[in-house]
């Protein structure tokens, strides 16, 4: 089986992944607005903590690529506000 690449405009890369975007983060959300604020805040001995920390490393990722793409091509993560 073959495997071609088909280049995309970047402005449709773009809009691609923006839609992915979009629809990942209402998965996220939907399925994290059924936890209990307990259950939200537990540690997990993941690499941010729990479940609210993940969501706030989404959030800021998501943010820091955003900036960079529309305003500052040199934002740094640790300078994002959280929700």
């Amino acid at each position: 089986m073959a495997c071609y690449f088909v280049p995309m405009e970047l402005g449709a890369v773009c809009v691609l992944n923006l839609r992915y975007m979009q629809w990942a983060d209402a998965r996220i959300l939907a399925s994290a607005s059924q936890l209990s604020h307990d259950q939200a805040l537990a540690e997990r001995g993941s690499s941010f903590g729990g479940i609210l920390g993940t969501l706030e490393h989404i959030y800021k990722a998501e943010r820091v690529w955003l900036t960079r793409l529309t305003t500052d091509p040199a934002a740094k993560i640790v300078a994002i506000d959280g929700p």
